[in-house]
């Protein structure tokens, strides 16, 4: 008897805790994280991160590495607000689905909007603004909104589609963009600190990119454009009279390529060294723009993807509606009603992203199983595009695959 019950008890902890092992919520891969963080940051070029593990739907671990502002050396802590940008389209997703639920819309329902231009392929619906397959752009600067026939059906991540989504909330409710999501997601939830409204000074989190992106956002400090564009001008300018005089006696074909090629030559040096160089950039304040300007730190964001994995104002399978797969993006992945499906290994991953210039993050759920991973990093960077392993989304992913023991992919390239 004493046998069978030490048996059947070593049987049932053996099964639990092989399950806790196959749900990554182990002190092992805990320690992994710790162990990996710094040292993917600093292979990264990443100032500073947070993240938060969540297992079985709740949060497990959650912790800070590096700094929030590399000029102050300031360390960085949990509740500090980030860029989250474009993640922003997961929450607008949820309270469209909110909304749908109470019969104010529909996912099928057609959307006009003054910006639209939808030539002869009609109007798109709320489900097409979602997945990205209305034919639209990612250009939110646009003052008309061009609708693709050929495109349209097909995945184009568009930021476009959001803003559309947003003024067809705002007419549904005759809510402000704040109002609303105060009202139907930010305070049921208690994600007290998220927004997507303008911040004072200060509040946020500052961001670093490379010279180069500084340079073009115009995000870097006035001063360091100054002398970073001052600098560049002259010695772009003094090369080339050098290489003038140096070739004055040359044939008058070598006069011209030495003129031309000896600066050119310095500037694609001269970016390359700068891409290097990474520098605190000015945080974006643009207001109440779904498409990328969502405001938030690791515990409301997380608190965030709890409700998506174990709902309360919403059923099970109304969560699941907008995990279903609408268009394929590439071999391995889909997108959803809001969301990116990785098929890369069973079961499915869900997943999001945001990137703003000085700002990278990930979001990567485990829907079957009720795990999550969420990380924000405060630095994002022009080259960041061009390197298989540097910047802030390239760390985002490398923690996630460490924190949910897979290799996903999580983009669209």
């Amino acid at each position: 008897m004493y046998v069978t019950v030490v048996s059947r008890t070593g049987l049932f902890l053996s099964l639990v805790l092989s399950s806790w092992t196959a749900l990554g919520c182990t002190d092992e891969r805990i320690r992994r994280l710790n162990d990996d963080i710094p040292a993917l940051m600093s292979n990264a070029k990443v100032v500073g991160l947070n993240v938060s593990v969540i297992c079985e739907g709740e949060p497990f671990w959650q912790k800070s590495f590096g700094l929030a502002n590399q000029a102050s050396n300031r360390k960085l802590p949990i509740d500090d607000l980030f860029e989250a940008a474009s993640n922003g389209k997961m929450i607008t997703a949820y309270l469209v689905q909110i909304l749908a639920n109470r019969g104010v819309l529909s996912l099928g329902e057609e959307v006009g909007d003054p910006r639209l231009s939808p030539e002869k392929c009609g109007l798109p619906t709320v489900r097409e603004l979602l997945s990205h397959t209305a034919g639209l752009s990612n250009d939110i600067t646009a003052e008309t909104f061009v609708v693709d026939c050929k495109q349209k059906g097909n995945f184009s991540y568009a930021g476009q589609g959001y803003l559309v989504i947003q003024a067809l909330l705002e007419q549904k409710t005759q809510l402000s963009t704040a109002a609303l999501f105060t009202r139907e997601v930010f305070e049921p939830l208690g994600m007290t600190e998220t927004t997507f409204a303008s911040l004072p000074p200060g509040k946020l989190v500052s961001g670093h990119g490379d010279l180069v992106l500084g340079f073009i956002s115009r995000r870097a400090s006035v001063q360091t454009i100054k002398v970073t564009g001052c600098s560049l001008l002259a010695s772009f300018v003094a090369l080339g009279v050098s290489a003038y005089f140096l070739a004055r006696n040359r044939p008058w074909k070598t006069k011209l390529l030495t003129t031309i090629a000896t600066p050119v030559v310095f500037l694609a040096g001269a970016i390359g060294i700068l891409s290097q160089i990474i520098v605190p950039v000015a945080a974006g304040n643009r207001a109440n723009d779904l498409a990328s300007t969502l405001k938030t730190n690791v515990t409301d964001l997380s608190t965030f993807v709890v409700e998506l994995l174990d709902p309360s104002q919403l059923e099970s399978t109304q969560i699941e509606e907008l995990f279903v797969p609408v268009v394929p993006v590439n071999a391995q992945t889909h997108w959803g009603s809001g969301f990116g499906i990785d098929r890369a290994s069973e079961p499915p991953t869900v997943w999001h992203w945001g990137a703003n210039p000085g700002f990278q993050s990930l979001v990567v759920m485990e829907p079957e199983i009720g795990n999550a991973v969420i990380v924000l990093t405060n630095t994002g960077g022009l080259m960041d595009y061009f390197s298989e392993t540097r910047g802030g989304h390239n760390a985002t992913k490398s923690i996630a695959r460490i924190a949910l023991d897979r290799f996903g992919r999580w983009d669209i390239d």
